[in-house]
C-alpha cells in the first residue's frame, strides 16, 4: 500500500472486519524517517489463488518502528527482486 504523507501529517490503514492497522508519521528533521505503529497487518505478492502472504503483529516491546529512507538504488534492487517473484 504507498502512502505519502506531507510533513507534520500522519497516514493511517485499518481493516474493519478485523481490527488491524498501521499508522505512519513522519519525523520531523528526520531526512524522510518516519514512525510507524503496528497493530496487525496482512502483506502479499499479488491477488491470485496462489499467493504468498506474511502476516505481521505487534509484540510486547515491538509496536513502534523507526523507518529510515533507503538510498534509492536499494529500492531500484527490490523492486527487480518483486519482479522476478511475480513472474
Amino acid at each position: 500500500m504507498p502512502v505519502a504523507i506531507a510533513a507534520r501529517r500522519k497516514a493511517s490503514a485499518a481493516a474493519s472486519s478485523d481490527g488491524g492497522g498501521i499508522e505512519i508519521e513522519p519525523i520531523a528533521g528526520g531526512n524522510g524517517s518516519i514512525l510507524m505503529r503496528l497493530e496487525r497487518i496482512r502483506m502479499s505478492f499479488g491477488c491470485s489463488e496462489e499467493v504468498h502472504e506474511i502476516d505481521l503483529e505487534g509484540g510486547e516491546d515491538d509496536k513502534v518502528f523507526k523507518l529510515d529512507k533507503a538510498p534509492e538504488a536499494a529500492c531500484d534492487t527490490i523492486e527487480a527482486e518483486r519482479t522476478k517473484l511475480l513472474q
